[in-house]
Formats: C-alpha cells, sequence, structure tokens
C-alpha cells in the first residue's frame, strides 16, 4: 500500500511542478495517462508507474505480500523513481545514494498508516499549490533541460532480473499470456502451467 501512495504523491507532485491542474476525482491511472500524453515519461518510466499501481492494489488486498520477492523488486523500482524525481525536478546536482536493501520489520498497524498520510494530505495539497505557482513563471528551456535529463537517467539504469521481472508481467499479459514469473506448478513436479509464460531474463 505504502508504494502504491508513493507513486499517487509523486504523480501529484510532477502534474504540478508542469503547472497542469488535476480535476476533482483523478485517479492515478488519469494522472499516468495525463503524463504519457505530455511527453513527461519515457517509456520505463511509465511501466514502473504503471507496476507500482497495479501491484500497489494487489498489496491492499493479499496479506504477506510485502515479504515476496517481487515486493522487494516493485520497491527498488520506486527507489529509482524518487532518484529521477529528484534529479528532473529536484536539484540538478542531486547526488544519489546508494540503494539498501529492507530489513525485515514488524507489520505495521494499517490503520495507523492510514490515518498518518490522511494526516499529510493537508499538508501536500498547500505543498502542491506552492509548486504549481512556481511553475507559472518557468521557461521553455527548463522543461527541455527536465526533458535532456530524464533521459540520461534512463541511460543510466540497469534493472536487476527481479525488477525486469515485475515490470514486463503487464506487457505479456496484454499480449495474451497468462504470466507466472515466480511460481511453478509444483503440484505437477515442477512442470509449467499450461498457456503459462515463465519468462527468462538474458542479464
Amino acid at each position: 500500500m505504502k508504494l502504491r501512495l508513493f507513486a499517487e504523491t509523486l504523480a501529484k507532485y510532477i502534474l504540478a511542478a508542469e503547472n497542469i491542474q488535476e480535476t476533482y476525482g483523478t485517479k492515478q491511472v488519469d494522472r499516468i495517462h495525463i503524463l504519457r500524453r505530455e511527453g513527461l515519461l519515457e517509456p520505463e518510466l511509465d511501466d514502473i508507474f504503471e507496476a507500482l499501481r497495479r501491484k500497489g492494489n494487489t498489496a491492499v488486498h493479499e496479506a504477506g505480500y510485502g515479504k515476496t520477492e517481487e515486493a522487494k523488486a516493485l520497491l527498488k523500482l520506486a527507489f529509482r523513481l524518487s532518484i529521477w524525481y529528484m534529479e528532473v525536478y529536484g536539484a540538478w546536482n542531486f547526488q544519489a545514494p546508494e540503494y539498501m536493501e529492507p530489513q525485515d520489520q514488524e507489520i505495521p498497524d494499517t490503520q495507523e498508516l492510514q490515518r498518518e498520510y490522511e494526516d499529510r494530505v493537508k499538508d501536500l495539497e498547500e505543498q502542491l499549490e506552492t509548486i504549481r505557482q512556481q511553475a507559472e513563471a518557468e521557461h521553455d528551456d527548463v522543461k527541455a533541460k527536465r526533458k535532456m535529463i530524464s533521459k540520461q537517467f534512463i541511460r543510466r539504469q540497469h534493472l536487476t532480473e527481479a525488477e525486469t521481472r515485475a515490470l514486463i508481467d503487464r506487457k505479456l499479459r496484454k499480449a495474451g499470456w497468462e504470466v507466472d514469473t515466480h511460481t511453478l506448478n509444483h503440484q505437477k513436479n515442477g512442470t509449467f502451467l499450461k498457456n503459462t509464460c515463465l519468462p527468462c531474463i538474458d542479464m
């Protein structure tokens, strides 16, 4: 759930920085569509936003999802997304820290997390309005430089096998495959499920 909320918040910040006003009832799928339509996302970033949106919904409904390898891969993708945002919309000389694998922790109180999130919504909206006002005074050369920095960021990225699998599942499903990149059919002695694709990534 945290990753989904993170991606939603980040999308709001990007729209504000580009002086694009959200309408009432805008959903994350709408924000991603707007960012895509306006040419603000490289295809690789689009894939990350979509993965966090779709799989974040899964995490809300499936207990223990945060323990899976896929969830860990999504966390690293979210880290990459945050670095991209800081380089493009934050400080252009931003130096990214090294990614550190998360350590096992006690499962947090989801209701408490929800309360904390709601408490921050008002502050977030005030920050977004300030960002929008700053965006109104920006020149076109700033937007052009952002796109250049974004492309440079993408060229530096080398995804792990787990990250790649977390991203390609959706594309394979759209192509008509039933995808399971992590689980074999153990009831059939480890053979693949019928009409199931378990892609192997050549690193």
